[in-house]
């Protein structure tokens, strides 16, 4: 009987200990995602703020641009630009070219385009 109740009280705890060590395992793996989450938080915001290093001063306050599709941005028969969701036109003087490939558009506070980057050839 005593045999019985060491082998009862053996498997317990070896039952305990399984689920002592699923409970870390599920920790750890919370713990690995959080983590994961916030580096990638942190890594888009840096990229978000590296991305306005080469926006001109006198175009960008910093929070003026963003990329926007190169079909928002059209030349008319004239050489101005008309930024199509707005339906606002810019000057040539107004619109430069991008240094990353993507067109971009710089808005300020009223709705109004400030100015444009476009890709060539585009």
């Amino acid at each position: 009987m005593a045999a019985l109740v060491v082998a009862g009280v053996a498997a317990n705890e070896r039952t305990m200990a399984s689920m002592i060590d699923i409970q870390d395992l599920t920790k750890v793996v919370i713990l690995i995602v959080l983590m994961t989450v916030l580096f990638l938080s942190g890594f888009a915001m840096v990229m978000q703020a590296w991305g306005h290093e080469w926006y001109p001063s006198s175009c960008c306050g910093g929070q003026d641009c963003r990329p926007t599709p190169c079909e928002n941005i059209a030349e008319d028969s004239v050489g101005d630009w008309l930024y199509i969701p707005t339906r606002s036109h810019l000057a040539p003087e107004q619109v430069q070219l991008s240094q990353d490939k993507r067109c971009h558009i710089c808005i300020n506070n009223t709705g109004k385009p400030i100015c444009a980057f476009i890709v060539a050839g585009v």
